[in-house]
Parts: structure tokens; C-alpha cells; sequence
């Protein structure tokens, strides 16, 4: 992975998970003279259009303590078949492990209506997909930078745009993404595009969590083709057979692949939900192979992968001939005792069923107990060599390595940019020298001092509007965690606290014991993986963040105190 150095603008290589630094991240859409990989190191780059958003993004990191940018634009030598291949596959973790990504709308300028946010071209292609969603955290900037708003914030508004569930974009928890079928997930991208068709495909593997081999000139049908059988292979989901005929691309004889030949194919498949087959609705159902399907209990086994490919367990009904109407153990959200349905034509002389154009429109069918009277479980047999991927996700840590126990070590405040939206401290408790001008850190007004140790020290800091006398606090402890390697591991646990009316009982006590009484613990943040944003009860929003940097000859700590108020 190669990452810009904001202070120098060269490009720094690391080889190791371990070793990369904390970086923000920057998505936008490609414009004309973006600065490239070959440009990076060569004073053309400062000449092209593009050198001015790297610019742009490289001041709001600094303002974030941070000292590194990632850019696909320069950060990927394009021109490496293998390069490439490996970046795409890794670009989902990439843009996950970012303390911060930057959303740049080039086409949305400051004072305009706002509505021009909803109609940014940000919003319509294929790559912003996973740039949206992967992330932690992502801050929106207009044409000349100014905040527009935070992901998690804005998240209501963005579903609307997008149809992308809003409890992904307000909480960034990825693990909510199983929470979403197959199907559904497909239609977030249904309308998206890119330059290459093939990207349609690739863009979509690290939301579905599956890797492939990057084959450009295969076009979109192949491509997309492939990342469905990947897919297949991973998720026990009928709702990825659950795309409109509309877009089928059958044959002469009318016939199809099960699988969609297109993304574009799940444009109306934004509500289809996974459901498994309700047995104690259906009853039971026949069997066409009672041994091999295995399945005595009626304890469905979706998909059984096997060396020369993936066998899918359906319920399917004779209608005519060779004409089957599958039941898929999926249906539309709202849409109780349904499930949705196929059409399928059984070639009895390779054995494979082929999709047939829905006749009528007939896509649901009603669950009693006269379904399992009239339907045979079937094993549907689909050819696919055998896939064994993993995605490699990390979170960087803020690490400090000490040979004493117990020493002490200093968090330097750097809160200008909270003071300039008019929030002056009130109280640091306890307090510590700041940094000698010209070094590094120097723009902190004051330290705070910690101890490495397993046990807790509290430190606090009040902050107060000057204008409008609203009050936001940071609870701020460290704590130790020993391990082999890296020694002696440290992390800046942190509260934040917003509780205007207690906190004005305390006015005339703000000390660490009256904070520690105010917090709420569930609400911790480990500021040496992630970044902290919080909204104030103005609207505004506080971002903190821990970055280490050297002190003469020791290692010291940064936290980055900001304000910011939204345009929405």
C-alpha cells in the first residue's frame, strides 16, 4: 500500500498491515488532468486539475493531526496488471481501515441550493458505492471545501438518495450488511455506472466480501457473471436468482441463465428480503431424492458446495411439460406468507435448469399448506469450480513502545481549530507543559499528563461557547495493554459528554470525579483505532483524534480537538 506523506508529497510504501500509519482517505469522481501515479514525483503534477483536490484533502487531514493520504488516482501504478488487481481487491479494507474518508462533490458548490447535494454525480457511480459504505466515517466537502455534513448524520437523507439501508450509514457497522440480502444489496448499485463495464462487477466485491481475478476486456455480462457465482458460493441467499426478466438476456429458444447478465437486472429488487422456507406452513414437501437430498427433517441445507460445483435445494412445481415454477425461499418486504418466484425449464438431457421469462409478470405465490402438496424439493444443480477467499480487514492501532513500567508520557492538546468556531476550555485537569516552539506539536496551548499503567487516570477538559454558552466535556484515560509484540501496547480510551444541564450543576466544580459521575461507559471510544465525531445539541460537530509524533528523543501524543458546523 502506498500512501502520500501530506508534508513532503512523496509517496511512501508499506509492505506490512502492521507498520501503515493512521490516513484519511479520499473519494471522489475522476475529472480531466488527474495527477497519476507517474505524475507523483515530478513537478507535472503540480499543473494538472486534479493536484488541487489533493491539495484540498491534504489540508483537512492535517487538520485532523493526520500525516497521510491515500488518492487512487496516484497512490495505484495502473499500468501493473498485477498492482491493479491486487488494489481493487484490497480497496474495500483500504477505505475501512481509513480514520477518515473525504467525500469530495466537485460538482456541488458552496451557496447553491442544497439540492444540488442530492444530485451531485458523486452519487451515480459505481466505485462511490463501497466508498460510501465502507468507511467509518465520512465527511462531505463542496467544490471549494467547505463541510457540507458527516455520513451518519446526513444518514436519512443519503437513503433517500440512495435506497442504501440507513442503519449502515448512521452507525458504520459493517456487520449490519448481513443484515441486507443479496438482492437488495445488488439494487444499490442497479443504477450506478462506470467508464469500464467490467467495474460494475468489481467495485461491488468488497461489500459482498468476496475476492476475484481482474480480467479487463472480459465485458460486464462475464464479469458480473462471475462475481454472482463468488457470490453464490458464500451466501445462502435465493434472493440472488430474484432479478426481473425484464433484463434477461435469453437465447433464441427463450431460455436463460439462472444467474442475472447484468447489475441493472436488480434495479427493482430493493425490497426483496431472505426468508427460509416455513415448514410448519408448508408442511412437507416431496422429495426427488429423499438419500441424497439428505433432508429427512426438513431442516433446509440451502447450498452444499461440492469439487465440481454448487448444488441449491428448491421448491419447485410442475406446470407444464418441462416448465417449473420455483418457489425461492425469499419475498417482498411487507409481504407476509408469499415467496417469490421463477420460472425454469428443465434440459432433461444435461439435467440443468435454464430461467424462462416470467409469463404474465408472475413473481409471487402464496405459502399454505397446499405448497407442500404440490411441490417436490429438488436439488439444482449449478456448475462452479470450488472458492476459498477471505477478505483481510485491520484497524491500525496508535502504539507507543516504553522499557519502564509506569512512566509517565504527555497528550498534547491541539484544539485552534475549536477555538476558531468560538469554543474556548474552561478547565484541564490535570495539566502539563506544552511543546517548545518549532517542534513538533507545537501548536498545542497545553498537555495533558499520563501514566502507563493497567489502571485508570482520569483526565478531563470543558470546552464553552463564548457566543452562546453551550459546554461539551472530554473524559480522557489511557490504559496499557501488555503484549509480545509491540511491547506494551497504549490506548487513549474517551468520553465525550454533552449533557449541558448537568453539566452546569457542576459549573463551579469541574473536577475529574464530577465527569467521571456524568459519563456514560457504554459510549467509550478507543481513540487509538478510530477517530471520535459526536454532534453538539447545536448541530455542530466535535472530532477528535490521537496521533503520536516525536518529542526529542521520546514519543509523544497528539489530540486533535475540531469543530465543525455542517451546510445541512
Amino acid at each position: 500500500m502506498r500512501l502520500i506523506n501530506i508534508k513532503t508529497y512523496q509517496l511512501e510504501s508499506f509492505d506490512n498491515w502492521d507498520t501503515v500509519p493512521p490516513y484519511a482517505i479520499l473519494s471522489h469522481t475522476w475529472e480531466q488532468e488527474e495527477v497519476l501515479f507517474r505524475d507523483i514525483t515530478t513537478d507535472v503534477m503540480k499543473k494538472k486539475q486534479g493536484w488541487a483536490k489533493i491539495i484540498g484533502a491534504s489540508i483537512e487531514a492535517e487538520k485532523l493531526g493526520l500525516s497521510y493520504l491515500w488518492v487512487d488516482t496516484c497512490c495505484i501504478d495502473k499500468e501493473s496488471s498485477a498492482e491493479l488487481s491486487q488494489s481493487i481487491n484490497s480497496m474495500f479494507a483500504w477505505y475501512h481501515d481509513a480514520r477518515i474518508c473525504f467525500a469530495y462533490l466537485e460538482d456541488f458548490p458552496s451557496g447553491v441550493n442544497v439540492s444540488s447535494f442530492d444530485n451531485s454525480r458523486w452519487w451515480t457511480r459505481g466505485w462511490t458505492l463501497q466508498e460510501l459504505i465502507a468507511p467509518v466515517e465520512v465527511m462531505f466537502f463542496t467544490q471549494d471545501w467547505s463541510f457540507v455534513g458527516l455520513r451518519s448524520t446526513l444518514a436519512k437523507r443519503i437513503a433517500t438518495i440512495t435506497g442504501i439501508g440507513e442503519v449502515i450509514l448512521a452507525g458504520g457497522k459493517l456487520d449490519k450488511l448481513h443484515d441486507f440480502s443479496v438482492a437488495e444489496k445488488f439494487s444499490w448499485a442497479a443504477k450506478r455506472r462506470t467508464t469500464r463495464g467490467e467495474d460494475r462487477a468489481y467495485s461491488l466485491m468488497g461489500i459482498f466480501g468476496v475476492n476475484m481475478a481482474m480480467i479487463y476486456g472480459e465485458g460486464e455480462k462475464a464479469a458480473c457473471y462471475r462475481l454472482q457465482k463468488e457470490i453464490f458460493g458464500v451466501y445462502p441467499d435465493h434472493s440472488i436468482f430474484a432479478w426481473d426478466s425484464a433484463f434477461g438476456d435469453f437465447s433464441g429458444d427463450g431460455l436463460g441463465d439462472l444467474f442475472a447478465p447484468k447489475i441493472s437486472a436488480f434495479a427493482n429488487s430493493s425490497d426483496i428480503i431472505s426468508e427460509p422456507y416455513d415448514w410448519d406452513v408448508i408442511r412437507l414437501p416431496k422429495e426427488s431424492k429423499p438419500k441424497a437430498a439428505s433432508n429427512k427433517n426438513k431442516q433446509l441445507s440451502t447450498f452444499c458446495s461440492f469439487s465440481h460445483g454448487i448444488r441449491v435445494q428448491m421448491l419447485l412445481e410442475s406446470t407444464d411439460s418441462n416448465y417449473f415454477l420455483a418457489y425461492l425461499a425469499c419475498r417482498r418486504r411487507g409481504r407476509k406468507r408469499t415467496c417469490h418466484v421463477i420460472w425454469l425449464f428443465l434440459d432433461k438431457r444435461s439435467g440443468q435448469y435454464r430461467r424462462s421469462p416470467s409469463p404474465q409478470n408472475v413473481a409471487e405465490a402464496k405459502i399454505n399448506y397446499h405448497t407442500g402438496y404440490k411441490t417436490t424439493l429438488e436439488d439444482v444443480y449449478i456448475s462452479q469450480p470450488p472458492s476459498d477467499f477471505a477478505q483481510h480487514q485491520v484497524q491500525y492501532q496508535i502504539r507507543g513502545s516504553y522499557d519502564e513500567p509506569n512512566s509517565e508520557f504527555l497528550l498534547y492538546v491541539e484544539d485552534d481549530l475549536a477555538q476558531a468556531a468560538g469554543f474556548t476550555s474552561v478547565t484541564y485537569v490535570p495539566e502539563a507543559p506544552k511543546p517548545p516552539v518549532g517542534q513538533a506539536g507545537s501548536r498545542a496551548r497545553v498537555g495533558i499528563r499520563l501514566w502507563r499503567t493497567d489502571q485508570r487516570n482520569d483526565n478531563g477538559i470543558v470546552y464553552r461557547d463564548e457566543n452562546t454558552g453551550e459546554l461539551f466535556a472530554i473524559l480522557v484515560w489511557s490504559r496499557e495493554t501488555h503484549r509480545i509484540n509491540p511491547p506494551h501496547n497504549v490506548r487513549f480510551l474517551v468520553n465525550f459528554l454533552t449533557n449541558v444541564g448537568s453539566i452546569h450543576r457542576f459549573s463551579n466544580d469541574l473536577s475529574v470525579d464530577n465527569l467521571v459521575m456524568l459519563s456514560d461507559f457504554e459510549r467509550v471510544t478507543d481513540l487509538s483505532k478510530n477517530m471520535m465525531i459526536r454532534p453538539l445539541l447545536s448541530g455542530k460537530q466535535v472530532i477528535l483524534g490521537v496521533n503520536t509524533f516525536a518529542s526529542g528523543s521520546s514519543l509523544s501524543f497528539r489530540l486533535s480537538v475540531i469543530v465543525k458546523e455542517p451546510m445541512i
